[in-house]
């Protein structure tokens, strides 16, 4: 038998001859092993199980999870205060995000960012004009003596529409499938203003190196949505809340006008404030709202009923399909328990109580009905027949009470 060397010698010759090539073969036939081939079956079974059991279920996993965001290509934008501090408390504080004026955006999810839980409450308003330039900052509230920042109106003119509202770290709100806020190219609102309100600057001044960020993020849709949202607001102009008072009952009533009787509203989500101290110490017990249709003024239809003590953010209406159309009513309530010594008056600071009722609807024809209604309707007290119906508005349930002070208990914690 040829040796290995001499068949090496073989293998590697430049110009081998057909009989080198044949003796070749045949030496190979010597190394060849009768059950190799059975060997070769058994590793493919046993890769093509691990396949399956391991790597399949890892693809699959990482496909239906990341490969549907990658193709939505989900579009976001971000609105904040960048290493700011406030000093002074009940500071006010804007600052402008501009949009690219050719590009449409449709805002389906906010998403609140407030690490230090600095921020008291956030409003984001949506301008026709700029009050500044873009991620310029501004005071843009009550404080008079204010000299560090450059003053100035949350929007620089034109109109304006609150789009959300945020009170002591309320958290996110999604917006129901279909609807979004319309801004950008094919809206009036081509900038955003986010104002900031510190009701009480302590951990600021106690530590120096503590910087705020506070903002909002802003989810958006791909394409339009079949219906456009908008924001309104119930305040009242004024009122007190007497010392060593047990009741008091501020109360709202506003007529929505439409740019025309075809278009109507469909509310969808409310947010109540009552407050501007601190979430434990407010003087408000409850505020409800109520729709009155102007065709039949006994026909009273609750849509929103909630403590300020719980968190302040959006919630979905009482009840569902309801339609508000031009010249409809919308009522509402704010009730107080006052136990100090001194009176409390509706008004911008922390020792200031407020009356607010938010309600977010849609229209199909995207055109807003009605943004704002402030006013001092207090009480119904010369409407025995009204006042009935607000009787109880202005007492929290054994269910309600239970969920305040469950409330209340995991804040203090």
């Amino acid at each position: 038998m040829r040796n290995i060397d001499s068949r090496a010698s073989i293998k590697y010759k430049i110009f081998p001859t057909q009989d080198d090539y044949e003796l070749y073969k045949r030496d190979e036939s010597i190394f060849y092993e009768p059950d190799q081939e059975s060997k070769c079956y058994v590793d493919v079974i046993v890769k093509v199980l691990v396949l399956l059991l391991v790597i399949v279920p890892v693809l699959f996993f990482a496909g239906t999870h990341f490969y549907p965001k990658l193709l939505s290509h989900e579009k976001s934008i971000s609105v904040a205060i960048s290493l700011f501090r406030p000093y002074v408390n009940d500071q006010y504080v804007c600052v402008s995000h501009h949009l690219d004026p050719n590009e449409s955006y449709y805002v389906t999810k906010f998403e609140t960012s407030d690490k230090n839980a600095a921020a008291h409450h956030m409003l984001l308003y949506a301008c026709e004009k700029p009050a500044f330039e873009h991620d310029k900052i501004w005071s843009c509230g009550h404080m008079a003596e204010e000299k560090a920042l450059p003053k100035g109106s949350v929007c620089g003119g034109g109109d304006s529409e609150i789009i959300f509202a945020e009170a002591m770290q309320a958290g996110s709100y999604s917006m129901p499938k279909g609807v979004s806020f319309k801004l950008g190219h094919d809206s009036k609102f081509k900038y955003l203003t986010l104002q900031i309100h510190y009701a009480n600057v302590d951990k600021f001044t106690k530590n120096r190196n503590l910087f705020d960020n506070s903002g909002l993020k802003l989810n958006l849709a791909q394409k339009p949505t079949n219906y456009t949202a908008h924001v309104m607001l119930l305040a009242t102009g004024g009122g007190w809340i007497p010392k060593n008072s047990n009741i008091t009952n501020l109360d709202i009533l506003c007529t929505i006008l439409a740019p025309n009787e075809k278009i109507s509203m469909k509310p969808f989500a409310f947010r109540n404030g009552t407050s501007f101290r601190t979430h434990a110490h407010s003087l408000g017990r409850l505020i409800s709202g109520y729709v009155i249709n102007q065709t039949n003024t006994s026909d009273w239809k609750l849509i929103a009923r909630k403590s300020p003590q719980l968190r302040q953010t959006f919630y979905p209406i009482l009840r569902e399909n309801i339609t508000i159309r031009n010249m409809d009513q919308i009522a509402a309530r704010c009730s107080y328990k006052n136990p100090t010594n001194h009176t409390v008056y509706i008004g911008g600071t922390k020792e200031d109580e407020m009356c607010n009722l938010y309600i977010m609807y849609y229209t199909e024809s995207g055109s807003k009905m009605w943004q704002r209604c402030q006013e001092n309707w207090q009480p119904f007290h010369n409407s025995p027949d009204l006042q009935s119906i607000f009787n109880d508005s202005s007492h929290l349930t054994h269910s309600e009470l239970k969920e305040v002070n469950e409330e209340q208990k995991l804040h203090h914690h």
